[in-house]
C-alpha cells in the first residue's frame, strides 16, 4: 500500500469488464432494489444473509474451489440462523 496501487487492464479485457459491471452489477442491483419494496422485511434480511453463502456454493461448483472447515462451519451458521429466523419468529409477524 505504501508503494501505490496500480491496475493494468489490457485492451481486450475492457469489454468483458464493462459487460460484467453493467449486466451483473447494474441489472442485478436493479432487480434486487426494485423488489425490496414488495417483499417483507424479514425475507429481504434473510436473502441478505444468504448472499455470502451463495458465493461460497458457486465458488465450489463453478471454480472448483475447496472450502476450509471454518468456511463450512460459517455456512452452517448462516443456514441455521436463516432457518431459525424464519421458523421461530413471533406469530404476529408471519405473512
Amino acid at each position: 500500500m505504501k508503494q501505490g496501487f496500480i491496475v493494468q487492464i489490457a485492451a481486450g479485457d475492457l469489454l468483458p469488464i464493462l459487460i460484467l459491471g453493467l449486466v451483473n452489477t447494474g441489472v442485478g442491483c436493479y432487480f434486487y432494489f426494485s423488489s425490496i419494496g414488495r417483499l417483507p422485511v424479514q425475507s429481504v434480511s434473510i436473502l441478505g444473509y444468504l448472499e455470502p453463502l451463495s458465493a461460497l456454493i458457486f465458488s465450489v461448483i463453478i471454480l472448483a474451489e475447496r472450502l476450509s472447515i471454518i468456511q463450512m462451519v460459517g455456512a452452517i451458521f448462516i443456514l441455521g440462523g436463516a432457518a431459525y429466523a424464519e421458523l421461530f419468529r413471533p406469530r404476529g409477524l408471519k405473512h
